[in-house]
């Protein structure tokens, strides 16, 4: 049978391909329109440029023309030398610059009727020049101007002549322009139609794979629902043999710490009666090893009063409900200064903590906290104990602080393990079992717990609760 994950690689693997072979389309679509898009702006491009300079051509020709006309008039009507010699240098400019223009423009590719007028043009301006030629000699030779105005009328209407020709010129550029732009536009209406086409047939084959797809989706999200429900129903049955046998097991480590108790009392009694009534007769060894018998059996018997306590915890049953924390260290703190009223502790004990928890067991999480501060700041020359808490985020966090021995971070692993010790029994009583107990208590409530410390340094504990169990 196919496995969950199997199945949905199926599914991803069915949707993926749709989605490709319907991406690989578009991009072609987008592919080709992008690159006749390009040929007709290209195009387009060097067309207008051509036809631009064609106009700028025949532009500086109508303005070298122009110039031409103005210095033979100076020439005719000045008289000073230095202004007449000026002039004439403007005329012979301008008519160079008229054929460099006119050469150019022949260069640049003309069509048929822009080669007929612009011959056309050239022979009026041949005419239009040797007219202006013949004036000029008139007036170096002392002519007047008077006698010179006949032929320069001539000239003046062989250059309007030539402007009818450079304005019909301008004429067939900007109507190549335009018929230019009228191809262009006619591409790109054909560029579009021909991506709405394309468009069209990629959006008719994706409809054609999404349906396959989805019939497809649709076979395999049965084939996964059976499965699911067939999972889920043998995860239940799993649950439920796990949550019979971990009953049994807490059961069982309940009701053999507790019968064990009996016999290990009576061990401990009769080794008591054996020291106080036959004294006389035991030696010396005979009475150590009573001693180390009885110390024995009271040791076991508080390893189980710790195992029946672990057990007792993960049968409690959870009451949520409003806890000030702040009030129950205070009547922690009370409790361990009674024991040793001559100690002198510095308590800082933050006010008014709430918390949604069993309050209950929250006791004896508190307790153990403090009293392993208390019990660790023994050899502290100002012991301090402190309990607060601090927001992370939406989460609050809450600590027991010292300033006590301190531990290696290396074995912290060991803290919240069961019997689990970082210094010796001869150094600090303790069974091991009052962090183990803390760490079960918050994780009941949905919560962590961490330790922070450095030999010599203190201790510091922080632990979470779920706000909303």
């Amino acid at each position: 049978m196919l496995t969950s994950s199997s199945l949905r690689e199926k599914k991803q693997l069915h949707l993926v391909l749709g989605f490709i072979s319907v991406l690989i389309l578009l991009l072609g679509l987008v592919a080709a329109v992008l690159l006749r898009t390009s040929e007709i702006n290209s195009s387009t491009r060097e067309t207008l440029a051509a036809q631009s300079e064609k106009t700028m051509l025949v532009a500086t020709m109508r303005d070298a023309m122009r110039e031409r006309q103005v210095g033979l008039r100076d020439m005719v009507i000045l008289t000073d030398p230095f202004e007449t010699d000026l002039a004439w240098e403007r005329f012979s400019y301008a008519a160079s610059r008229f054929m460099v223009a006119r050469d150019q423009l022949r260069e640049a590719g003309l069509s048929d009727e822009e080669a007929v007028t612009l011959n056309s043009l050239n022979a009026l301006a041949s005419e239009g020049q040797e007219i202006q030629f013949r004036v000029v000699n008139m007036v170096r030779s002392g002519a007047s101007v008077e006698a010179a105005a006949p032929l320069l009328q001539q000239a003046i209407r062989a250059q309007d002549r030539a402007m009818v020709e450079m304005t019909r010129l301008t004429s067939i550029h900007h109507a190549a322009a335009e018929a230019t732009l009228e191809i262009s536009k006619l591409d790109f209406r054909r560029a579009t139609g021909f991506m709405l086409g394309l468009g069209l047939l990629a959006f008719g084959l994706a409809l054609v794979i999404l349906m396959l797809v989805l019939r497809r989706d649709r076979a395999l999200n049965n084939e996964l629902e059976s499965y699911q429900n067939h999972l889920e129903e043998l995860v239940a049955n799993r649950t439920r043999e796990l949550e019979a046998v971990i009953e049994e097991l807490k059961s069982f480590s309940y009701s053999l710490a507790h019968d064990l108790r009996q016999p290990l009392r009576g061990l401990d009694g009769f080794s008591q009666l054996l020291v106080e009534d036959y004294s006389d007769v035991l030696d010396d060894t005979a009475r150590d090893y009573l001693r180390r018998i009885r110390a024995g059996s009271q040791l076991m018997g508080r390893l189980l009063d710790g195992v029946l306590r672990l057990t007792r915890l993960s049968r409690h049953e959870l009451i949520f409900q409003p806890v000030n924390l702040s009030d129950i260290c205070k009547q922690v703190t009370r409790q361990l200064q009674s024991q040793e009223s001559n100690r002198q502790v510095e308590w800082i004990i933050e006010n008014g903590v709430q918390a949604r928890a069993d309050e209950s067991l929250m006791l004896i999480a508190l307790e153990n906290l403090l009293s392993n501060s208390w019990k660790f700041t023994r050899d502290t020359l100002r012991p301090r104990i402190e309990f607060g808490s601090y927001r992370d985020g939406t989460t609050t966090v809450y600590y027991v602080k010292d300033n006590g021995v301190g531990f290696d971070m290396e074995y912290a692993d060991k803290l919240f393990s069961n019997f689990g010790r970082l210094h010796r029994v001869d150094e600090f009583e303790g069974m091991g079992i009052g962090l183990a107990t803390v760490d079960r208590i918050v994780k009941r409530h949905g919560g962590k717990i961490r330790a922070n410390s450095e030999p010599g340094q203190g201790a510091t504990f922080f632990f979470t609760l779920n706000d909303n169990p």
